[in-house]
């Protein structure tokens, strides 16, 4: 595609201006054609040679120019500026406006912008292939679009895929999802990417790996894993991700086992905590009053006692989320000391699934 700029949008003072520049050099070159005319014929009465015909032969020297002028103004086409024009690190940040199958299309335009794509950061969603057709996919957008940051995978209901190692080929992918890929057994190469920062993976029922996995994933600042059943290991590991680790989400992973307490490296960094569902993760609320930046809590299910009894004012300052084990907490709290008791970050607090479970006298909470 070509951007053309019109004379309209051009400003009255362009020297390249056609529509403006053309009337005035024919009105100059008009008046000089009179003056002209009128010195001839005074030549032909004045036997004063040499000053006018010093003049005249200037004038005819400025009307050459102006019609040399004139014709090249009216003969010039304005150029096409090209997106080739743009540059590179431009034309870039225009391909990442993009979505990935609007730039595969963009690239077959021209040598520049199938030179250019191969530096766009698109995030791409595949799905719905089989598990060779997802295979040939994935190696084929590994080469054309090798920058790709944002990769997420689904193939609902195609059956088990042997493997998916092409996506090891994005060398700069942060961002992996995986949903319903039909992965069966333990892949280690997903283990092996280090810039990654995000890996999600959503109801894997046969993809097989222990928390110890993540090692290989030094710059992880979000695990979310949402009913992978043959995911083991204890909380313990993701100590390694210290410095990182900003989002835990587990939610049904039911082997998965450990305390707390075996967070408490993650203190300094950790927002969000979700450990529904996952029946052996042990120990109390009270393991987490150190989390300063923790912002939600979703332990129901878990094996996590609602305890807080050694909360003090500074505990739980970022909380903003609360969930049922939470506010059963708060519960035992305040039938035991009375207490009042300050949730001040809170901002999403739904009593509506809770009213039959238990009853708080919200009066002694400040939300």
């Amino acid at each position: 595609m070509a951007l053309q700029i019109s004379s309209a949008d051009r400003s009255s003072t362009d020297p390249t201006d056609t529509d403006h520049n053309a009337p005035r050099l024919r009105t100059v070159r008009n008046e000089a054609n009179a003056v002209l005319s009128r010195l001839s014929a005074k030549m032909a009465t004045i036997d004063d040679g040499g000053r006018l015909v010093t003049l005249r032969d200037e004038l005819n020297s400025l009307l050459s120019g102006l019609s040399e002028s004139e014709s090249s103004v009216e003969n010039e086409e304005l150029t096409p500026v090209g997106m080739g024009s743009l540059g590179k690190e431009i034309l870039v940040r225009v391909l990442d406006f993009l979505s990935w199958n609007e730039i595969l299309v963009g690239r077959v335009v021209c040598t520049t912008w199938r030179d250019t794509a191969r530096h766009a950061r698109p995030e791409v969603y595949i799905g719905g292939y089989t598990g060779i057709e997802l295979v040939s996919r994935l190696t084929s957008l590994r080469s054309v679009l090798p920058m790709t940051q944002e990769l997420e995978v689904y193939c609902t209901g195609i059956g088990e895929i042997s493997s998916i190692r092409p996506v090891v080929g994005f060398k700069h992918l942060r961002s992996l999802g995986l949903t319903e890929v039909g992965l069966s057994g333990f892949h280690p190469y997903l283990f092996q990417m280090p810039t990654l920062e995000v890996l999600k993976t959503a109801s894997n029922e046969h993809f097989e790996w222990d928390l110890e996995a993540l090692s290989g994933l030094p710059r992880l600042k979000e695990l979310r894993c949402y009913g992978n059943q043959r995911l083991t290991g204890s909380l313990r590991s993701l100590s390694s991700l210290r410095g990182n680790l900003t989002h835990v989400d587990l939610e049904g992973c039911v082997q998965v086992t450990g305390t707390l307490a075996d967070i408490g490296d993650l203190c300094h960094t950790l927002v969000q905590l979700d450990l529904e569902r996952c029946e052996q993760v042990t120990g109390t609320l009270n393991d987490l009053r150190g989390f300063k930046s923790l912002e939600a809590v979703s332990l129901e299910g878990s094996g996590v006692e609602a305890d807080i009894s050694k909360a003090g004012p500074g505990d739980f300052c970022a909380i903003k989320d609360v969930d049922v084990i939470m506010l059963q907490a708060l519960t035992r709290r305040l039938d035991s000391t009375s207490n009042h008791f300050v949730l001040s970050s809170v901002t999403h607090l739904d009593l509506s699934e809770f009213e039959d479970e238990f009853d708080v006298d919200l009066g002694l909470v400040s939300f």
